[in-house]
């Protein structure tokens, strides 16, 4: 039983309620502007990409890729507070990629191949996606909006279609 010697304290005991009541209602709100803002982040990535991938293409003639492997991203991993990123890979600036940002929360791959090569694992399996008789690529992003890499989402999309397709999205 909750006994209030004075004043005070019952509006000490008011005040904290009300501290609760507002943290109940706004944390759900904060983690959810969190996630928008990851694949916000995301999908503003993945349309520079493409656009510089065909611009790339047209100049050279043939798709740059960013990652060896659909595992090799960049950043590494993605991370919900962020990662800083002091310096693009050398395959971004040779794109002409501009984040315009200091950190990423979501980890990217564009995996690039010519005709009748075959695509990763992910892409065939994952995204149903077979490699075209010519030139392509395909942009992989992994995103993680809990910090439980088990609920991560990815997002792909491909240079023979512009449909972006979200693997296990956020609830």
């Amino acid at each position: 039983m909750l006994v209030m010697r004075d004043a005070k304290t019952g509006w000490t005991m008011i005040i904290a309620l009300g501290v609760i009541s507002v943290a109940a209602v706004a944390l759900p709100s904060l983690a959810s502007s969190s996630a928008g803002g990851m694949e916000a982040e995301a999908v503003a990535i993945i349309h520079q990409l493409r656009a510089r991938e065909s611009a790339y293409h047209d100049q050279y003639g043939l798709y740059l890729p960013t990652a060896a492997t659909e595992t090799d991203t960049f950043p590494a991993h993605p991370a919900p507070g962020g990662q800083d990123i002091d310096t693009l890979p050398a395959s971004w600036q040779a794109l002409g990629v501009k984040t315009g940002r200091h950190t990423l929360q979501c980890s990217y791959a564009v995996i690039a191949g010519t005709a009748h090569e075959q695509a990763g694992a992910l892409a065939t399996e994952w995204f149903g996606w077979v490699a075209p008789a010519d030139d392509w690529y395909y942009i992989l992003v992994r995103c993680d909006f809990d910090g439980d890499p088990n609920t991560d989402s990815f997002y792909f999309t491909s240079s023979t279609s512009a449909e972006l397709v979200n693997l296990n999205p956020r609830s």
